[in-house]
């Protein structure tokens, strides 16, 4: 025969007061760990496919995120390359201008956004080759990245667009038949959203706030993105940026670069170059 006080812990009623008690710490346990994770930010940050839109370009959950979702780290096999690799890769004799601006810097870090298919006029390859830079490879068009991950560049890679403004967007994009003009499409209704990330948050994924070079190439948009770029927080030495297609004109953008401390070096085809009083004094 069970013991009347041991009766007494199987009523119904004890049982309840139990499991309530045991619900309460459950509770408080987990509202402890959003609190400390910063999961309490995922309702808005997040939307019903894992897109981020609207979050602030340092969010800590975001950029966690970024750091083990997103990003592709530099590939350790040989190049698989179409061609030998030339010296001025890109062409237009960029090489030579840029290696001299940098003092044939060894072991930098480079953005490249835009960066086709990581071969073809790609404006870094020549310095991960001949400097033993690494950097971020940056490109939106699904096709495009796809064959820029079979190159096996010694950089990191992401399939993403550069937010237009500070914080992370999901965007439309068209992409014509010419691979080459893809671009953000803001009137477009339909269509797959792509998600944008302020450069800003790559870096910061990447714990890094210093680049050497960052070649910006996404056909029209670049003003936008240059202005996304907190120029308190990060350091970049030398910007190469095409400025044929930008909305608001070769000149804006001129200006613009020297008004947060950059000095106009010269036009190559369709791009400009600017290099930072600060970094390279």
């Amino acid at each position: 025969m069970i013991p009347l006080k041991t009766q007494s812990l199987f009523r119904p009623s004890t049982r309840r007061y139990f499991i309530t008690i045991i619900g309460v710490l459950i509770l408080v346990c987990f509202l402890c760990f959003i609190k400390e994770t910063g999961i309490r930010h995922l309702k808005w940050q997040v939307g019903p496919k894992g897109y981020f839109n609207g979050t602030a370009a340092d969010d800590s959950f975001m950029l966690e995120h970024i750091r083990t979702l997103k990003l592709t780290p530099p590939s350790t096999e040989p190049y698989n390359l179409t061609k030998p690799i030339t010296y001025d890769t890109s062409g237009y004799g960029r090489a030579p201008v840029l290696d001299k601006l940098l003092n044939n810097m060894t072991g930098g870090f480079f953005v490249e956004a835009g960066a086709y298919d990581g071969e073809r006029m790609s404006n870094t390859l020549h310095f991960e080759h001949y400097f033993g830079w690494s950097g971020l490879l940056i490109e939106a068009n699904p096709l495009l990245f796809h064959q820029l991950q079979t190159k096996h560049r010694r950089a990191y890679t992401i399939h993403s667009c550069l937010s237009l403004h500070p914080v992370a967007e999901m965007v439309r994009f068209d992409f014509p038949a010419n691979a080459l003009l893809g671009r953000i499409n803001d009137k477009k209704k339909e269509g797959d959203l792509n998600q944008c990330f302020p450069l800003y948050s790559l870096l910061l994924a990447l714990d890094r706030t210093r680049v050497d070079f960052f070649s910006l190439d996404i056909e029209g948009d670049e003003l936008k993105v240059l202005k996304t770029i907190p120029w308190d927080k990060v350091q970049i030495g030398l910007i190469e940026v095409e400025v044929q297609h930008v909305h608001e004109g070769r000149k804006a953008v001129r200006h613009y670069m020297e008004s947060v401390g950059f000095t106009f070096v010269q036009d190559i085809n369709l791009d400009s170059i600017f290099i930072s009083k600060k970094v390279f004094k």
